[in-house]
């Protein structure tokens, strides 16, 4: 069941008006900072998933020169290198 509600403001409504204003910038800087904070949040996810790509690379190559060594154990000395 909708109801009406009807107000009638009398007076001086400048206090009211700025009180609206001062609410709509504080609402607007509010938003702004929420939107610098996703920015800087969207910067640091890059900044981690460039640093664990670097790191994945790195333990690939380690991975692949340990095989390359124990290859290379294995050719010089045969059945005696384990």
């Amino acid at each position: 069941m909708a109801r009406e509600l009807k107000v009638e403001i009398v007076g001086d409504s400048k206090s009211l008006e700025r009180a609206l204003g001062n609410s709509t910038k504080g609402v607007d800087q509010f938003g702004g900072s929420l939107t610098k904070l996703g920015r800087v949040a969207a910067a640091a996810g890059v900044a981690i998933a460039v640093g664990v790509g670097a790191g994945a690379v790195k333990a690939v190559k380690a991975a692949s020169d340990l095989q390359e060594q124990i290859n290379k154990s294995n050719v010089v000395f045969g059945k005696s290198a384990d």
